[in-house]
């Protein structure tokens, strides 16, 4: 018997490309790569967007301290005014209350109802010193001097307020 082997050749051909079908390769796995670093990086910031964006927010944060500075400085020139509203407005309440006239508030000191109060009462008697001073050149009809009757009256008015 005789015995036949099938020896099979196979054989191995290189195949040769040309420089189109290489570039076509080459711009095939090129993008392929892109694709897929973009799909990975969706969403993602380049880094030019990203100094774009901290210049963006940076010009807001300054341009928001900037009104904040100026909101802040009205509102102390508001409170300053309303607090001199409130007080002159006390002032007007206390000087009504105590009998005097509009004209003296301008007199009046404090910054509380109580300290304005007290103003107005320590204003109240000096102008009641001044008041019941007696002229100086009148002589009394008693026929004492015009000059001690007018002592002794100043002094008896001064132990009378001195009272109070």
């Amino acid at each position: 018997m005789e015995e036949t082997t099938n020896v099979s050749t196979e054989q191995t051909t290189e195949k040769t490309f040309t420089q189109e079908e290489v570039n076509k390769l080459v711009g095939d796995a090129r993008k392929q790569g892109r694709e897929s670093a973009e799909k990975k990086f969706e969403g993602w910031m380049s880094p030019d967007d990203y100094q774009k964006a901290i210049a963006e927010t940076q010009t807001q944060a300054d341009t928001s301290a900037k009104t904040l500075s100026e909101l802040e400085e009205k509102l102390k020139a508001s409170e300053a005014k309303s607090k001199a509203l409130e007080l002159d407005q006390i002032k007007t309440r206390v000087a009504l209350s105590h009998g005097l006239k509009l004209e003296s508030t301008k007199f009046l000191s404090g910054e509380t109802e109580e300290e304005i109060t007290k103003s107005a009462e320590e204003f109240i008697s000096c102008a009641n010193i001044i008041r019941t001073a007696p002229p100086a050149a009148t002589e009394p009809a008693d026929g004492s001097s015009g000059a001690a009757a007018s002592l002794r009256a100043m002094a008896h008015q001064i132990s009378l307020n001195n009272k109070e």
